[in-house]
């Protein structure tokens, strides 16, 4: 008896284990081509219209920075400085970039400056004993940065420039006429005056003297602290005194979007 209901106990559940797999054979076969399949079917058509297309990532990048031609400026003795512009065509991304001046087989120290959106920069190494012949610039490295996200339109920005930096500065003045012990020296001045809340640190200031529109003088000079509501005169020498200046140009500069750059109030 015991072993006769064994056998039927054996028999029912082979019976269950072949009607579940053959249950479960039959459900994954509808499932994959009933009722996943046409889902599935459809996935790849969602990806291609939320994934970003190559044109798509093309228009966002940023646009390469425009370097101009490098020109030299003779100072004192036998010694040159090497200027260049870089122009940034992006509206809302700025670049941190590592250059350096190459004059045939001399090349300069490495330097790193930064260039804010729509701005072009005048770029130099001052003081470099260069053989003669074509200097060239050469930006080693870019890092391009999106200013806040904010902002999104180009106006935004300049308004955003303008309020930050509404710094200002006088007609700036040249002579060539100073004398200082039987020699004559170049003198240029002018007074920059911070209408803002802002105090800044690290001033860059570069002057450039022109004759007939030719760069013939440069010098770069940093101020270390330019306070709030603050007015400050600067007077430069010369040394090399070129005369027949007919246009002096002064471009000050700090990165408005470097919150360091921003002294906090105590």
């Amino acid at each position: 008896r015991h072993r006769l209901a064994l056998r039927q106990a054996g028999y029912g559940g082979l019976v269950l284990w072949v009607l579940v797999s053959w249950g479960y054979g039959f459900w994954v076969l509808f499932d994959t081509y009933a009722l996943s399949y046409p889902k599935e079917q459809r996935i790849p058509a969602r990806i291609a219209l939320i994934a970003p297309t190559n044109d798509a990532l093309s228009l966002a990048a940023p646009l390469p920075l425009q370097i101009g031609s490098a020109s030299t400026v003779t100072a004192d003795g036998n010694r040159r400085h090497a200027l260049a512009p870089v122009s940034n065509p992006n509206t809302l991304w700025w670049a941190e970039i590592s250059y350096r001046f190459r004059t045939g087989d001399q090349e300069s120290r490495l330097q790193t400056a930064v260039v804010l959106p729509g701005q072009t920069r005048i770029l130099g190494e001052f003081g470099l004993a260069l053989n003669s012949g074509s200097s060239s610039l050469s930006i080693e490295s870019t890092t391009w940065k999106r200013i806040d996200p904010s902002i999104t339109l180009p106006a935004e920005y300049e308004a955003y420039k303008a309020e930050r930096f509404p710094v200002t500065l006088d007609t700036p003045t040249y002579t060539s006429d100073l004398s200082l012990s039987s020699t004559t020296l170049g003198k240029s001045s002018f007074t920059l005056r911070n209408p803002s809340g802002f105090t800044y640190r690290n001033v860059e200031i570069l002057t450039l003297l022109y004759r007939d529109g030719t760069v013939v003088g440069a010098q770069k000079l940093l101020v270390p602290l330019l306070s709030a509501g603050s007015m400050q005169t600067i007077e430069q020498i010369w040394p090399e005194a070129p005369t027949g200046i007919d246009r002096v140009e002064v471009q000050p500069f700090v990165n408005i979007l470097d919150p360091q750059t921003f002294v906090r109030p105590l």
